[in-house]
């Protein structure tokens, strides 16, 4: 089934978004496992703490935002904007994400 390009740029438009999520996840984890050299160094006038609430918390924005992404994609494959398989992609690609950020989250926390 093939549709139109409104629709095709719909749900390119979800991806896209997507990934730039993941891009942020990326920042998290460099944030809390790869630490600069300053945070590294244990002398008080280099040092740089890692915001580990900060980091929680833009875990936790992530998974809301997934969530909201999961639901869209759920809309516009029960309307016909996508057809299952792409929809079941979306979907399990999220859940893998959700459960990505929250573990995250945890951690930070």
């Amino acid at each position: 089934m093939d549709f139109p390009l409104k629709d095709r740029e719909k749900i390119k438009e979800l991806l896209i978004q997507m990934n730039k999520l993941l891009t942020d996840h990326i920042e998290i984890h460099n944030a809390i496992f790869n630490p600069p050299l300053r945070a590294k160094i244990p002398l008080p006038f280099i040092m740089k703490k890692i915001d580990f609430k900060k980091q929680s918390e833009k875990a936790l924005q992530i998974n809301n935002s997934v969530d909201e992404h999961l639901k869209v994609a759920f809309v516009m494959n029960k309307f016909s904007k996508m057809n299952n398989s792409t929809y079941q992609t979306i979907y399990d690609h999220g859940q893998s994400f959700l459960l990505s950020s929250m573990k995250l989250s945890e951690i930070a926390h």
